[in-house]
Formats: C-alpha cells, sequence, structure tokens
C-alpha cells in the first residue's frame, strides 16, 4: 500500500488499493469474515504503480503513473456493489497526481506534477461513465504533498495550498496559493507570501479574509469579494 489512504472501511467492507510487482489492484474484503468480496485486479496498465488514491463513501479515485514518462490516467471506482466493482479512467494525460481530495459534488482533486518542473492542480469528475479533467491550474514550481497544508472548503469550492515558486528573474519564492473553482474553472484569487517551507504552511478563510501562516510567519489578505 501507498499511504494510509490507499485503505478504508465502508458499511463493513474493507477496501484496499495496492501496487504489486508492476500492477495496481483494488480489493473489496468483508470485514467480519475476511472474505475476498470481489477484486479489481491489474486494473492499470503493465508497470504503472499507484501514486494517489482517495475513498469516498461509495466510490474511490486512484491516480497510476510510470513516473518517469510524467503521463498518468486516473481511475473511478463505483463501490456501491462491493460484489461487483465497476471503474472507468481518463485514459492519458500529462503529469501525475501524489494527493487526492474529494472536493464534493462528484468532483476530486489532484495535486501533484505536470509538465517537469511544474506543479499542478488539477479537478476531475465523473461524467455519463467516463471521468474527465474539467480544469486544471500549474505553476513553476512544487506543491506541498503534506495533506495538512492544504486548505479545503467544498460549499464554497475553494482550495489552498503552500507552493515553492520560481517567480521569474526573482527567483524562488514561498506561497500560499489560494484557488476557486468557478463555472468549472480553477481560478487564483489569493496569493500570499510566506517565509516557510511549503510543507510546514498553514491557512484558513474566517469572514472574508484568507489566513495563512508557518512556523515564524504570518499574512492575511481579504477575499471578500470572491466569496459572494
Amino acid at each position: 500500500m501507498l499511504d494510509q489512504y490507499s485503505m478504508d472501511e465502508y458499511n463493513g467492507v474493507f477496501r484496499v488499493v495496492t501496487s504489486v510487482n508492476g500492477s495496481a489492484s483494488l480489493f473489496c474484503l468483508d470485514k467480519a469474515s475476511g472474505e475476498l468480496l470481489d477484486a479489481a485486479l491489474n486494473f492499470a496498465p503493465r508497470g504503472e504503480e499507484v501514486t494517489a488514491a482517495r475513498f469516498d463513501r461509495e466510490s474511490a479515485y486512484v491516480c497510476t503513473a510510470v513516473r518517469i514518462t510524467f503521463t498518468d490516467p486516473v481511475f473511478f471506482f463505483d463501490l456501491s456493489d462491493p460484489s461487483n466493482i465497476t471503474y472507468t479512467d481518463t485514459g492519458y494525460i500529462d503529469g501525475f497526481s501524489t494527493s487526492l481530495i474529494n472536493y464534493g459534488d462528484g468532483l476530486a482533486l489532484g495535486i501533484g506534477e505536470g509538465d517537469v518542473g511544474k506543479a499542478k492542480v488539477e479537478v476531475y469528475a465523473e461524467v455519463e461513465g467516463s471521468v474527465i479533467s474539467i480544469s486544471e491550474y500549474t505553476v513553476d514550481g512544487e506543491v506541498s504533498d503534506v495533506y495538512k497544508a492544504y486548505y479545503v472548503d467544498r460549499e464554497l469550492g475553494l482550495f489552498g495550498f503552500g507552493a515553492r515558486i520560481q517567480d521569474g528573474d526573482d527567483g524562488l519564492c514561498y506561497r500560499y496559493v489560494l484557488l476557486k473553482l468557478e463555472r468549472g474553472v480553477l481560478v487564483e484569487i489569493a496569493s500570499i507570501d510566506l517565509n516557510a517551507h511549503p510543507d510546514v504552511m498553514r491557512a484558513t478563510v474566517v469572514d472574508g479574509y484568507l489566513y495563512a501562516m508557518g512556523r515564524d510567519s504570518f499574512a492575511a489578505e481579504d477575499i471578500s469579494e470572491h466569496l459572494n
């Protein structure tokens, strides 16, 4: 298993995603008896490993990739009947995700790498039996893959993260970035400079202000105009 997000228990069913010998599989087992209810064996192309997984009640998103190729599919699993697992995928898209987050309303966020040297945040939706990418945001640099560094407000469509950004001729800078999904498009609504590593950045939104902090830095920005 990649991490704790690769396993889950729901309604008495234990679900787990694994990578073994260059293949990825998803299993559903009865929690009480240990009986295997169903398995999606080798669902990814040979040689690909799981780079991110996220379960959400009767569904799951899994990203797999061959990291050196910087392409990946994202798989959507319907687990409403654990004895009959079904899934679909996006097909190959640029980059790969190292974190997947439930974004609400059947959407998932993938956070990871796009082209070489670029970080990517992407929104996936399950539409008419297939998974599609509906919007992406990229930046020169790196985005934290620490879940606690993210800010997620599913009701308002907000997503915040710490980033180390290559800012033209000015070199590297450290910022907390807040995105909003507006009419299906990820839009940057705030970017706060912080003297902190992205992994230790934390943020919240209170009364129309984004508050972001690191170990020794703190900043705020008025975002009220974007929340109406």
